[in-house]
């Protein structure tokens, strides 16, 4: 017997035969069902029939004679945080639709530093992937450059920061190859990665008072993007709109996470609660002894001890919220105080800038030594034709070569900055000491005339350090117009001897920018010159 084939051993003898032979007819075998299998012990006449069928064990054969075979592991897929998928989503159709975005990138203030939310980061698919920018986003990159803590004023994220903080207008476009060279950034390695990957970086404020959730959504564009298009009113409104939007999935994270751990927290407090109540039960037996007008006496005397406590609050309401005020103010002062005494002590935690090369420190003492040894001379003459009445005011110019020589890529070295901003604050201070000194004393004009006009070039996008020492020299009121005149004219020979000594360098150049509109924008706007 095998297979449900029943045969005596004469027959399967010849079966057997015949088998060999292939004369024999052959059937498929039958299945058996587990009704066909004998649970009993053989009997001895059974067994000389030879047509008994044990019983095979349960775990080999089912009730259906087909064998089960182990069900696959199920394989549960982690769920998706909701945060991530909506942030995703707003990037990715903030970037699509953007003209000329290739990259984005969301920044929070945490603790006074700037920290790159979590998956704040998206780059367009089309953008091609240099090797810049798999040092940034392969963390298993040999050289890779993990994103930081940032404060403000350093890197892409706290330059962006420190000019639009505040401010919830339309951005600007910022050059970061001119950024990353300015000598007056400190050296950041992420800014120069930056800069070789992508070209421009504008970044809009965002500020949730609800959740007290601040930050800036940087947007990267090309170099060689079309710069009218990407700065174009309608542009940039949809991406001041996109950072709004962005600003308020970032800002809805932390309370999102405190509402599930809040309601977590309530559910297991409720459950240990209930729990604890009815072990008690059952352990005094209360269950079965409920009074409901013990209950319902009770209740009223809670009432009542509830509206008790109500008139108390109202009389000494007054008194509570003074005192909450002094709590929350001190709370306030305490909080300013300490973040202060922090960020004096610890700075930006940041490493100072290298030492220069000693062919350009050289550089830089030639430089200096030539420019100014042709102004003492030129002063010298101007002394011996005046008889000692005319000189020029060596002072600023010092400090004005030191911009030029150290500081050849700052905004604050540029001749449009120089010239404007000394032009400015010496007209204002000179034109100060016309004030009686009854009305505003020498000791008053000083530090006033010099404070406002530092604050408007700053505001007209002039600053340039030895303005404010020419505004307070000239507040003093012992100098004349003529004196104004002559410190202009050693200006302008100092730029233009910078010019052609720095221009000699082979890695300087001098100035960056002249920052004069171009004639042609005069006639033609460029409304007009992108219709044609």
């Amino acid at each position: 017997m095998f297979f449900g084939f029943n045969f005596n051993i004469g027959q399967n003898e010849s079966k057997s035969q015949d088998i060999e032979d292939g004369t024999a007819e052959t059937f498929p075998p039958t299945p058996l069902s587990q009704n066909d299998y004998n649970s009993t012990p053989p009997t001895s006449q059974q067994l000389s029939q030879n047509n008994y069928i044990p019983s095979p064990p349960k775990d080999i054969v089912s009730e259906t004679d087909s064998v089960s075979l182990p069900k696959p592991p199920v394989v549960r897929k982690p769920k998706k945080d909701g945060y991530l998928s909506v942030l995703s989503e707003c990037l990715n159709g903030a970037g699509q639709n953007a003209f000329g975005v290739a990259a984005i990138e969301v920044w929070t203030l945490q603790k006074n530093e700037l920290v790159r939310s979590r998956d704040g980061y998206w780059r367009d698919p089309v953008f091609p992937e240099t090797p810049n920018l798999e040092r940034l986003e392969n963390t298993s990159h040999p050289q890779h450059v993990a994103t930081e803590r940032l404060v403000p004023g350093l890197g892409v994220a706290g330059t962006i920061w420190a000019n639009v903080y505040g401010n919830t207008k339309l951005g600007k476009w910022f050059d970061l190859k001119q950024l990353s060279q300015d000598e007056d950034q400190p050296f950041n390695l992420r800014l120069n990665i930056l800069a070789e990957a992508f070209g421009l970086a504008t970044g809009m404020y965002f500020n949730n008072a609800n959740s007290s959730t601040k930050g800036i959504v940087v947007f990267y564009a090309r170099g060689t993007v079309n710069f009218d298009l990407v700065s174009s009113p309608s542009n940039l409104e949809y991406l001041r709109s996109s950072t709004d939007l962005i600003g308020g999935v970032v800002s809805w994270e932390n309370p999102r996470e405190n509402a599930i751990k809040a309601r977590k927290g309530d559910l297991a407090a409720t459950c240990r609660r209930v729990r604890s109540k009815l072990l008690a039960l059952k352990r005094i037996g209360a269950l079965h002894n409920f009074d409901a007008e013990k209950y319902d006496k009770s209740q009223r005397k809670n009432g009542a001890l509830a509206e008790a406590i109500a008139a108390h609050e109202e009389k000494v309401g007054l008194k509570s919220q003074i005192v909450g005020a002094s709590i929350r103010l001190a709370s306030f002062v305490e909080e300013k105080s300490s973040k202060t005494v922090s960020k004096m002590v610890h700075g930006g935690r940041q490493s100072p800038p290298p030492r220069l090369a000693r062919n350009q420190v050289i550089f830089a003492l030639m430089g200096c030594f030539l420019s100014l040894f042709t102004l003492s001379g030129i002063n010298e003459l101007i002394k011996d034709g005046s008889d000692n009445d005319l000189s020029i005011l060596l002072g600023p110019l010092g400090a004005l070569v030191t911009c030029h020589y150290g500081l050849t890529s700052a905004p604050a070295s540029q001749p449009r900055n120089s010239v404007l901003s000394i032009i400015f604050t010496s007209t204002l201070a000179q034109a100060s000491t016309e004030i009686p000194t009854d009305i505003l004393p020498v000791w008053v004009r000083m530090p006033l005339v010099a404070s406002i006009g530092i604050a408007c070039t700053l505001a007209m996008g002039l600053a340039h350090p030895p303005a404010g020492a020419v505004a307070i020299i000239f507040a003093k009121g012992d100098r004349r117009w003529h004196d104004m005149g002559l410190l202009l004219f050693a200006y302008v020979e100092a730029i233009f001897f910078a010019m052609v000594f720095i221009n000699m360098h082979e890695s300087k150049t001098f100035p960056m920018y002249w920052g004069v509109r171009n004639p042609r924008e005069w006639f033609c706007p460029k409304s007009e010159k992108s219709t044609n």
